[in-house]
């Protein structure tokens, strides 16, 4: 197994000077191409955020001072179930020490514009910490730095190319990558796209033999992953359009040459107008797996006394990549059929939101013959949106979830008071309750807490919520306490122009 190392800042350093004289020499930067038309704008937001867990510890009590509950089960006097295997001691988890993480990042968005006929220049970056009692709480706390994004940008009337990092949406998902891409518009009813370079994680920005997945990960990949794909895009009519997608992921082996795959797949997509509404579908197949991993066909329009309405139909069996072993324990998929309407007054005091579904899993081959395991559920909810006056906003929201292996419930209210669009400050609360049918145990978690928005300048807004959370436990199971405070604060920025806009309309810190 071979894992890179991450780059530091002098690593970092050392790449950017390599975009310089490509950026320099594809633009034709000099004297001479010092244009008026010239800017940038930069947007930043930094958040912190405090949030607490309770740490789970391991404990036992002998089995002379239990009594007798249910096969392997015995119970404490004070109501806890424990487990006793043979052993004079029973054993069981509880909750411990209270842990707290408080992160911070720093998000940063760069654009430049002006610096040749077509060219601009895009960044985004995430800097990271955390501090309190344990800060690995936060996931990827320790990556100081990440480039999410940085590419180049070549823009014509026919055509565009981007070089750098960046991404594709499709289809089969997001995915980031290293390389190149190129858009045709030969015509104005069609588009063509082509990508390719070294793909990275989704949501990590690091490539397959990096620590962050040997980490988690038995078996991770010891080559890195090259991307390619391809799209065409129709739009025949005004009202219609179809897309058509290919991509695939190969272990590289540092030549030209892959040496297997990672993931084949493709993805089809398409909408039209029909019947006082919207028709559309999309389809993802796995060459690789030999199987339609998702489909999905849905109607949406508009029903008399202003109700919107939708149905879709969808049918889903899970897709993993080819280096990973999950894919071998065959989890099950499921088809689905959804119903979602929405009703609202002409002035909108008033909305109401609902949603419906049902679905039925694949047989999973596993439970007990005299109890087979469920294999149908449903889900179901709404939201409710009303202004009395108009500075006062009052929603709430409820949603139930009956499936396989567990149950949950959930009502939020809130209350909300704007003044227009620079200030709001708001009351929340919560219920939330979870069944579980494969351990023994139910709970309620209430919670309360306070959000505010605050819009200091007009490209300066500071915004914040804390809420507090109390576990209630509602039966004789091994108490583990999920009682919590959270919070957190966000200031947005932003500084310089908008090159939509004229010269002159320009933002300011």
């Amino acid at each position: 197994m071979r894992l890179t190392r991450r780059p530091g800042p002098a690593g970092t350093a050392r790449r950017l000077a390599w975009w310089l004289p490509l950026l320099a020499a594809w633009s034709g930067l000099g004297p001479a191409a010092a244009l008026e038309a010239q800017g940038i704008r930069l947007r930043g937001v930094t958040t912190t955020r405090f949030l607490e867990l309770q740490r789970f510890e391991d404990d036992s009590v002998a089995e002379s001072a239990t009594l007798p509950y249910a096969g392997d089960f015995r119970q404490t006097p004070s109501g806890v179930v424990v487990r006793c295997n043979l052993d004079t001691w029973c054993r069981y988890k509880r909750s411990g020490e209270m842990a707290t993480s408080i992160p911070v990042w720093q998000d940063l968005q760069a654009t430049a514009w002006g610096l040749g006929e077509g060219v601009s220049v895009h960044a985004d970056m995430r800097f990271r910490g955390a501090m309190g009692s344990l800060p690995a709480l936060w996931p990827r706390a320790e990556d100081r730095f990440d480039l999410l994004s940085g590419y180049v940008e070549l823009d014509r009337p026919r055509w565009t190319a981007r070089l750098g990092r960046q991404f594709v949406s499709n289809g089969m998902g997001v995915y980031n990558y290293d390389g190149l891409t190129l858009i045709a518009r030969p015509h104005r009813i069609l588009t063509a796209e082509v990508w390719g370079g070294r793909s990275l994680l989704r949501g990590i920005n690091e490539g397959y033999t990096s620590s962050e997945i040997a980490n988690v990960e038995e078996l991770p990949p010891d080559r890195e992953a090259i991307i390619a794909g391809a799209s065409v895009r129709v739009r025949p009519t005004r009202f219609s359009s179809m897309r058509w997608m290919y991509q695939r992921e190969a272990r590289w082996n540092g030549g030209l040459r892959s040496s297997g795959l990672y993931s084949d797949r493709m993805a089809l997509d398409g909408t039209s107008r029909i019947v006082h509404g919207a028709l559309d579908a999309s389809f993802e197949y796995d060459f690789a797996g030999r199987q339609l991993n998702e489909g999905r066909v849905r109607w949406r329009g508009l029903l008399p006394r202003n109700v919107e309405a939708s149905v879709e139909g969808r049918r889903f069996r899970p897709f993993f990549e080819l280096w990973t072993i999950w894919g071998a324990f065959a989890p099950v998929g499921f088809d689905e059929l959804r119903l979602d309407g929405g009703w609202a007054t002409r002035d909108h005091g008033l909305a109401l939101d609902f949603f419906g579904g049902w679905r039925k899993w694949q047989d999973a081959n596993v439970g007990l013959a005299f109890q087979p395991l469920r294999q149908t559920g449903w889900r179901a909810g709404g939201d409710v949106t009303l202004r009395p006056l108009a500075r006062w906003v009052l929603s709430g929201h409820y949603d139930a979830d009956v499936g396989a292996g567990a149950a949950r419930t959930e009502t939020d209210v809130a209350v909300r008071y704007e003044t227009s669009d620079r200030f709001y400050v708001g009351l929340a609360g919560t219920s939330m309750q979870s069944l579980f049918e494969f351990r023994i145990g139910t709970g309620r978690m209430l919670g309360g807490g306070l959000d505010f928005g605050w819009r200091l300048t007009p490209v300066v807004r500071i915004a914040g919520d804390v809420m507090v959370y109390r576990h209630r436990q509602s039966s004789d199971s091994p108490f583990m306490n999920w009682t919590q405070r959270r919070g957190s604060v966000r200031l947005e920025w932003t500084m310089g122009g908008d090159p939509g806009l004229r010269t002159g309309a320009r933002g300011a810190l």
